[in-house]
């Protein structure tokens, strides 16, 4: 094996190693129905469902947040002059 390969290699097992169990067990998924919903109040809840802040064990040191799934997204409300005035910009992950 040429030494880039190995670098490459041991780089690719030092990142691998640095990753950490993610524990399922007191993880929800929460769903929530955007439609009707104002913006930035939902964006607000959903955050706080995120960092787990709304769980009687919150400790902020540690990642006890619930997953989120957003439907009705494209049914969201939008307040004052933000739809014509502001710039969202939206990214697709694959």
């Amino acid at each position: 094996m040429s030494g880039a390969a190995q670098s490459f290699s041991g780089n690719l097992k030092k990142a691998v190693a640095g990753i950490r169990r993610i524990n399922l067990d007191g993880l929800r998924w929460r769903v929530f129905d955007a439609k009707g919903q104002v913006l930035g109040r939902l964006a607000s809840q959903i955050s706080t469902v995120v960092q787990g802040k709304d769980k009687p064990t919150y400790t902020p040191n540690r990642d006890d947040g619930d997953m989120c799934i957003v439907l009705n997204a494209k049914d969201i409300c939008v307040t004052g002059r933000k739809l014509t005035d502001k710039y969202y910009r939206i990214e697709i992950v694959n």
